[in-house]
């Protein structure tokens, strides 16, 4: 069975000031936002944004879930970030 993409609507929508760029999965969503400095942590079991976290400046180029915790580079300072889990 096929069914065209058109006839697909989400179950939610989450508005994530700025401009979403990464997106991590585990027992949450995390998704980094460069131009606020933020990861935000979404539960997909309520469909609410459950925290927001500044972990350095510009985080950049993915975002890496692993070994308990969330990996985020940052651009701004160079630095790479660990949030516990």
């Amino acid at each position: 069975m096929q069914m065209p993409i058109a006839r697909l609507t989400p179950d939610a929508v989450f508005p994530v000031p700025g401009t979403p760029d990464w997106i991590a999965v585990d027992d949450a969503v995390w998704i980094s936002n460069k131009p606020k400095d933020e990861i935000v942590r979404l539960d997909p079991k309520t469909n609410a944004v459950v925290a927001r976290v500044t972990p350095g400046k510009r985080p950049c180029s993915g975002l890496a879930s692993g070994f308990g915790s969330l990996w985020v580079p940052n651009c701004g300072d160079q630095t790479l970030a660990r949030i516990d889990l």
